[in-house]
């Protein structure tokens, strides 16, 4: 299945997820204003591209935004 996390301005870090092994459709983090772009990048590199089956997509997220 894929992921999807569009649109959320409460979302402020992707942590939940670090689990996650990999991704069998698409990987997609947009337009969550209130989350860091360094978190969605985070999720991408924590479960590797080589794991995403689909096509990852990030953008729309606060580049000023600090990780933890």
């Amino acid at each position: 299945p894929m992921i999807s996390l569009t649109a959320g301005a409460t979302l402020v870090n992707l942590h939940a997820l670090g689990s996650l092994a990999s991704v069998g459709g698409d990987l997609t983090v947009v337009d969550n204003t209130g989350l860091p772009r360094c978190e969605a990048e985070w999720l991408r590199d924590s479960i590797g591209l080589q794991n995403v089956v689909g096509l990852v997509a990030i953008n729309g997220n606060d580049p000023r935004g600090v990780c933890q």
